[in-house]
């Protein structure tokens, strides 16, 4: 093999290496954009998060962690959850999250002012107990458990008499749309949340059709 040959191989490679980088470096800033926009995605009120799905509900939830320091955050399976519907770590210990898309008290009232027969739903006893059961038995001992809704007394009570190793932090759907709130105002510079038709425009999003 000639010295010219040699020569051409090792460039050809190096070339390769660079791109690589650079692809990999343009690529996490993709990654990262559409992560953004997944995050402020149609979200500037606490009905926006009730319109989610309940799988793209826990979807925003892990982006929602992450943006608050979280750690390994990562949504689990639709068909076996296990009693948790994201697994995260804070500070090297492990947490089971369990999200709930419920119909909230003054969107209730909003709607059953416009004809529409409907009720809140409240996180109750049963739902605590199922994410205790889930940490009890896989050795987890912080919980979280984040709603649009609220909680009722029984699931209140419940935890307050629950062993001090087992700590269930509970977020509702006023205390998760302030937190939110306050992290696009810190991180990207945005005084208040981006209304909806800004959002299409601005960040050029291609809006899911729905069945």
């Amino acid at each position: 093999m000639s010295i010219n040959v040699a020569m051409a191989i090792i460039f050809g490679v190096v070339i390769i290496n660079i791109t690589n980088v650079v692809y990999k470096y343009f690529r996490s800033i993709e990654l990262a954009n559409i992560e953004i926009k997944k995050f402020l995605y149609g979200i500037h009120s606490r009905r926006n998060l009730y319109n989610l799905t309940a799988r793209e509900f826990e979807e925003w939830t892990a982006l929602f962690l992450r943006k608050i320091g979280y750690e390994e955050v990562f949504v689990t399976s639709i068909t076996s959850d296990g009693g948790k519907d994201i697994v995260c770590k804070n500070n090297g210990q492990k947490i089971y999250v369990e999200c709930k898309k419920f119909m909230y008290q003054e969107l209730a009232e909003l709607l059953n002012y416009n004809g529409e027969n409907v009720s809140a739903v409240n996180v109750g006893r049963e739902i605590v107990q199922k994410l205790v059961g889930a940490m009890v038995g896989d050795g987890v001992h912080k919980g979280i458990i984040i709603t649009t809704s609220s909680f009722n007394k029984n699931a209140l009570e419940y935890i307050e008499k629950l062993p001090k190793e087992y700590q269930i932090e509970l977020i509702d759907g006023k205390t998760l749309c302030k937190r939110y709130e306050e992290i696009i105002s810190e991180e990207f510079g945005i005084s208040k949340p981006i209304p909806f038709v800004d959002l299409v425009k601005n960040f050029h999003i291609n809006l899911p059709k729905r069945k």
